[in-house]
Parts: structure tokens; C-alpha cells; sequence
């Protein structure tokens, strides 16, 4: 189904933009779009942990909230979806490194969302992590298209 799916992306794309190029950008999308996704299922996860209180039946309280749920399924299938995508066009060198954009929605998530505050070292990091984000662009990487 998968195959499928990216063949059809793929092969469209591909008549307008040029296979490699179109290739290569719609994998950095997907990856891109599995970190985000990923991670804010986390924060709407964490927005309902927060919420529940401390009591004997925690699990069962979480599955009956619609929020977790849709945090569940965020995080572990349709970013899934997108990450297996990704690593179809792009491959596993590059996916892991474009996915770190997640953590910074995961952190912005977490002060705007759950009401967490970053720790001065914490702003460091994320400013580390987009500075290694916009260095992936400028390496040149041997890319296996298919």
C-alpha cells in the first residue's frame, strides 16, 4: 500500500518537477512532517496526563480521553506512515536528522500548550539543533533514489 502510495506521489511529482529533485524534497517533507507529527502527539498526550488525576484506574482514564487518543495515533501511525515514507525517498541518513525538527515543535508545544517553561540551557538546544537542521541542506549527500 505504501509502495503504492509513493509511486503515485512519485510519478506525478516527478512529470512536473524531474524525478531525483522532486524525490528528494518530497522525502525531506515527509520527514520532516513524521517529526511534527510525532511530537505533537506527545505534547496533546501530555496535555491530558497533566489533566487526570493521580488515581488508581490512570490507564483507563487516559483511553477514555479523545485527546490522548488522537495524540496516541499521531505519534505512532500516521507519523509512522510519514517516516516510513521519508525513509523511501531519502533513506535512513538523512530522515533521522530532518525528524529533530519534531523536538523543536515538541518544545514550543510544551511551553504554549502544557505550560512548561525552557530552561535557558534548554533555548540553547533547540537553537543547536536548527543551526545542525539548516547545516543538513548545505552537505552533500549521496542519496539512493529508486
Amino acid at each position: 500500500m505504501l509502495d503504492y502510495l509513493a509511486e503515485v506521489i512519485s510519478e506525478t511529482l516527478s512529470n512536473i518537477f524531474g524525478k531525483n529533485l522532486m524525490n528528494y524534497w518530497l522525502g525531506v517533507f515527509f520527514a520532516v512532517l513524521s517529526g511534527v507529527l510525532a511530537n505533537i502527539g506527545t505534547v496533546l498526550q501530555k496535555k491530558v496526563v497533566n489533566e487526570v488525576s493521580d488515581e488508581a484506574k490512570f490507564f483507563r482514564s487516559l483511553i477514555k480521553k479523545p485527546l490522548w487518543v488522537l495524540g496516541l495515533l499521531m505519534g505512532l501511525t500516521i507519523g509512522a506512515v510519514f517516516y516510513m515514507l521519508a525513509q523511501m525517498y531519502i533513506g535512513p541518513t538523512l530522515t533521522p536528522g530532518l525528524m529533530a525538527v519534531g523536538l523543536i515543535v515538541l518544545a514550543i508545544g510544551a511551553v504554549k500548550i502544557v505550560g512548561e517553561e525552557l530552561k535557558f540551557s534548554e533555548i540553547i538546544g533547540i537553537l543547536l539543533m536548527i543551526v545542525a537542521i539548516a547545516l543538513l541542506d548545505s552537505v552533500e549527500w549521496k542519496l539512493n533514489y529508486h
